[in-house]
């Protein structure tokens, strides 16, 4: 089991976590989000509205255990189904509708290799995420 803290969460959603209004947050910083990626069911997270230099020993913030891992990707190349609702475990990505795996970080369809989703180049820049969708 790891701990692993991810600062940034608006108040507003803390406080939705804190009385179970919702079970799931959106991971939009570079630091979370690569953070995100390193946990696994049962790992425990705090979340806080903390920037992520100014965390000390005592910042306030939501402690969660994950039960349920899931990430938005792009829609399955069989069926068009979306990602968003597959689990993830050490980058591959299962569809939901029809468990077909593809690794995270390519895009590629395990069991196919010529079968591959686009994959985005992304940069953070000013506390903002930049993803590149097409030349130009």
């Amino acid at each position: 089991m790891r701990y692993v803290g991810l600062s940034g969460i608006s108040p507003h959603k803390l406080k939705e976590l804190e009385h179970e209004t919702i079970k799931t947050i959106e991971v939009r910083s570079t630091h979370n989000f690569l953070s995100a990626l390193e946990t696994d069911v049962g790992d425990i997270i705090v979340l806080t509205s903390t920037s992520l230099g100014d965390v000390r020993p005592g910042t306030t913030g939501v402690i969660a255990k994950i039960l349920e891992k899931q990430i938005a990707m792009h829609s399955c190349g069989h069926m068009a189904c979306a990602l968003a609702g597959g689990t993830l475990k050490d980058y591959i990505i299962k569809c939901p509708c029809h468990d077909w795996r593809y690794d995270f970080r390519t895009g590629e369809f395990l069991d196919a290799k010529e079968i591959k989703l686009p994959v985005y180049e992304w940069k953070s820049s000013d506390g903002k995420i930049f993803i590149k969708i097409q030349e130009g």
